[in-house]
């Protein structure tokens, strides 16, 4: 594997720590650069843990020629092994790897985590962590980030509802903590039998720091962001884009994010003649500037939990257009802070996205109040904070930075106590 110098792959089985043991060991099949939101969630908490004094590891699965951005970071421990990628077969983002199950052993046997954290039901790692939990030792933690799977259809959602009835069920169970992105998800972990004292709902956050901006010139400039794949949704928007064009010419129609849709979405474009308009970018280093340009957001999915490109677009002045499924239903307040449009109707999503067009004034009043939501309810400080608490809870025992940390706060919460009683 040529990942990066810093990973540890199946014939380097070596530990960056040597013989100390790990705080906590995240499972994803997939990490940044990958362009997902479960990936950006795992390499955005590692980061954050790791930077209060806690060791962090993290076991992913990546192809030969596959980086990792996480590698770079000077503190966190990166293994992985190599992986069979499925997605283009079923539709759905998904993976398997036979030398994950050798690999994964050897790694719990040299770091002896305290807690290992998996993400996403229906993730391959995740259930190697379940497999080795019994013989291990350590506190299970699962974050479940995809709510109902109503909407799903085809080989890829036959497979996921097979899968969520039998193995999904089995690991939230055996769980001894679960973690729901959104109130609808933790509907879902109580239907697959999550014991109430053992589920918390802790919703995504986004790094308002890097989207610190001002709101762009209005341009009508459209954005897709995230992997093009049927269950997010943009084959619809592709179906909608004649009628957008039609009554705003002048439009552009971004889609960012790699994925098995990525050719058949350029060739539909020119089908439908909107090609000078659609734009399929496919996967790039840094979506930022993209955001930036953007002056309404949409993402027509199938299922979701709670999407972190919602919450990117809200803290970029994006207004947002998305379908009320999961979590986007609990964040997002229709007409106020972005708009709804029905599950898998194009006409809806055009009539919506011509509709914002004509109205700038609007954008800019409905994009200044989504940014305030998030800067409020939304940020990583708050979220680490509370993920910190769940570990501490199964037993992790306080990073010195983070004890000091703690003293610190408690040392000011006195000094204005005091201030306020003079």
């Amino acid at each position: 594997m040529t990942s990066r110098q810093t990973t540890r792959t199946d014939s380097d089985p070596g530990v960056r720590r040597g013989g100390s043991g790990l705080d906590v060991l995240f499972c994803a099949d997939y990490l940044p650069p990958s362009d997902g939101g479960v990936e950006h969630v795992v390499d955005g908490l590692a980061r954050r843990l790791s930077a209060r004094g806690y060791a962090v590891g993290v076991f992913t699965l990546a192809a030969d020629d596959e980086s990792i951005d996480l590698c770079n970071h000077p503190d966190v421990s990166v293994f992985a092994a190599r992986k069979i990628e499925l997605t283009d077969y079923i539709g759905l983002q998904s993976a398997i790897s036979p030398a994950a199950v050798r690999r994964f052993k050897r790694v719990l046997g040299e770091t002896n985590p305290s807690i290992v954290h998996v993400h996403n039901r229906f993730f391959f790692t995740s259930y190697l962590a379940l497999a080795y939990k019994h013989y291990s030792g350590y506190s299970l933690v699962t974050t479940l980030h995809l709510g109902e799977l109503d909407h799903l259809d085809g080989l890829g959602g036959g497979a996921a509802k097979l899968f969520q009835r039998t193995l999904a069920r089995q690991l939230v169970t055996r769980s001894d903590a679960i973690v729901c992105v959104s109130d609808a998800v933790g509907s879902v972990a109580r239907e697959l039998g999550s014991p109430p004292d053992r589920t918390r709902v802790l919703r995504n956050a986004v790094d308002l720091e890097a989207f610190d901006v001002a709101p762009s010139a209005f341009d009508k400039t459209l954005l897709y962001v995230g992997r093009q794949v049927r269950n997010n949704g943009p084959q619809d928007l592709i179906a909608a884009a004649p009628a957008v064009a039609d009554r705003h010419p002048d439009a552009s129609i971004h889609l960012v994010g790699g994925g098995p849709l990525e050719d058949e979405l350029t060739a539909r474009a020119v089908t439908l003649g909107v090609d000078d308009v659609v734009h399929v970018h496919g996967f790039v280093d840094d979506v930022t500037e993209y955001y930036l340009d953007a002056d309404v957001f949409c993402r027509p999915s199938y299922s979701e939990g709670l999407p972190l490109t919602l919450l990117e677009s809200m803290a970029t002045y994006t207004v947002p257009v998305v379908t009320p499924v999961a979590g986007s239903r609990e964040i997002l307040a229709n007409g106020s802070t972005g708009r709804f449009v029905p599950v898998g109707d194009p006409d809806a999503i055009a009539e919506t996205i011509a509709d914002l067009f004509d109205r700038p004034e609007t954008v800019e009043h409905v994009s200044r109040r989504a940014r305030a939501y998030v800067e409020e309810n939304h940020s990583w400080e708050q979220r680490t904070d509370d993920m910190i608490g769940i570990y501490e809870e199964l037993g992790m025992k306080p990073s010195a930075a983070a004890t000091a940390r703690s003293r610190r706060k408690s040392q000011t919460s006195a000094t204005r106590s005091d201030g306020g009683n003079q």
